[in-house]
């Protein structure tokens, strides 16, 4: 799928290992390792691994934002695996800053919502978002997600604490 912006949105594969390193890399110099979840870049062969976790089974997807041939946008979503939990799946969105506000998240949710409409067992989806990211959070009620919790002071970036606040999408008609 593609955006009016040249954003081309697409599951990864492994020969993208090298190009989401240096994705991952330009990301956490904006001092955010807890949303990634690595203190430092991984090595090229670990992110063909991580890309690799995410398409070889049907539960989850790695989707990237492109634009002009260089990863500009990340998104993870991952179904629970538990048997009691398996109507629900999680995911994670990242934007490179100088790329923000220009539809690239949108079309990241898009192409995921696309993608939960073919697994009909996927009645919930949820996602973590920090306080601060007034933004995103408007996004994400755009895309009917509510507010169902707050982690009080979860993350620190730098010598602030930020609240994580929980948010989900139920898909009613499926019950």
């Amino acid at each position: 799928m593609s955006n009016s912006n040249c954003i081309e949105v697409r599951p990864a594969v492994p020969t993208d290992a090298e190009a989401l390193q240096r994705f991952v890399a330009a990301f956490m110099e904006e001092d955010c390792p807890f949303v990634y979840g690595f203190e430092t870049v991984p090595s090229v062969v670990e992110e063909e691994k991580f890309i690799r976790l995410h398409t070889e089974t049907s539960n989850s997807v790695l989707l990237l934002a492109e634009q002009d041939g260089r990863i500009v946008g990340m998104l993870t979503f991952r179904v629970e695996t538990r048997r009691r939990a398996a109507h629900c799946g999680k995911f994670g969105m990242t934007v490179l800053r100088e790329y923000r506000r220009r539809g690239i998240g949108r079309a990241l949710l898009n192409w995921l919502f696309e993608w939960v409409k073919d697994r009909p067992t996927l009645r919930r989806v949820e996602l973590g978002v920090f306080a601060t990211n007034v933004a995103a959070i408007k996004l994400y009620k755009q895309f009917g997600f509510v507010l169902e919790g707050c982690r009080r002071g979860a993350v620190r970036i730098g010598d602030t604490s930020v609240d994580d606040l929980c948010m989900a999408r139920l898909f009613d008609e499926r019950y």
